[in-house]
């Protein structure tokens, strides 16, 4: 009995040991300027968490008034996406993350005729 309790303990410390180096990755967010972030994990702005891969995360991008949002860019300086509510499944590397932004155009037209002749 004490060989069999030995090796049960012996065991449950090797599997602890196992999951506790359970791998896990950094996943950050960052925003420019021109609007706000939320993200899935504790519903924090901006910031970096260890998550681990396989994980489904939602990042949020809200644009300040006069901006219009472009995209999610990652460390390389792609745009990975254009939806402002992106939801990704994490790989098992770090992620980097920055809501992009943009200043609204407006077309503006303007009519330069009063009471049928052009001004000049």
């Amino acid at each position: 009995m004490k060989k069999q309790l030995l090796i049960t303990g012996i065991l449950a410390a090797i599997a602890g040991y196992w999951l506790a180096k359970e791998k896990y990755h950094t996943l950050t967010i960052n925003s420019d300027e021109g609007g706000d972030v939320v993200a899935g994990f504790g519903n924090t702005a901006t910031g970096s968490q260890k998550v681990k891969p396989g994980t489904t995360h939602v990042v949020v991008a809200t644009p300040s008034s006069g901006y219009e949002f472009v995209g999610w860019r990652n460390i390389f300086d792609i745009i990975e996406s254009t939806q402002a509510n992106y939801s990704f499944v994490m790989p098992n590397r770090d992620v980097n993350l920055t809501a992009v932004f943009k200043i609204r155009e407006y077309n503006v037209n303007v009519n330069t005729e009063i009471e049928g002749s052009p001004i000049k």
